[in-house]
C-alpha cells in the first residue's frame, strides 16, 4: 500500500500546473501522440494529469482541448535554447592565427 501512495505522490509532484509536456505512447488515440500541451492539474483519484493541448492544430475550433492522461503518457517538453554567440572571433585569435585549444561556454 505504501508503494502505491508513494507513486501517486511522485506523479503529482512530477509536473506541476503550467508545466509544458508532450503526449506520447498512446495506443488507442494515436492522433494525440506528439501533441504539445500544458498541465492543468493532477487528479489523484484517477492518477491522471489533465493536459490542455496548446498546439493550434488541435484548437482550431477556438476551444481548448483537454486530455486526461496517465503519467507515463506525458513527457517534459524542455525549452530549446540556441546559443547564437560565436565560439571564436577574430579578436580572440592569437597572433599566430592558429588555435590549438578552444574552450566553449
Amino acid at each position: 500500500p505504501d508503494a502505491a501512495v508513494d507513486d501517486a505522490v511522485a506523479a503529482a509532484d512530477a509536473y506541476s500546473p503550467g508545466t509544458t509536456v508532450i503526449v506520447t505512447d498512446l495506443e488507442t488515440d494515436i492522433q494525440w501522440n506528439g501533441a504539445h500541451g500544458k498541465v492543468i492539474a493532477y487528479d489523484p483519484p484517477t492518477g491522471r494529469y489533465i493536459v490542455e493541448l496548446t498546439s493550434a492544430k488541435w484548437n482550431q475550433s477556438g476551444r481548448q482541448l483537454r486530455l486526461s492522461l496517465l503519467p507515463e503518457k506525458v513527457v517534459y517538453d524542455a525549452p530549446i535554447s540556441i546559443n547564437t554567440a560565436p565560439l571564436v572571433t577574430t579578436s580572440t585569435l592569437p597572433e599566430s592565427g592558429r588555435i590549438d585549444t578552444v574552450t566553449t561556454p
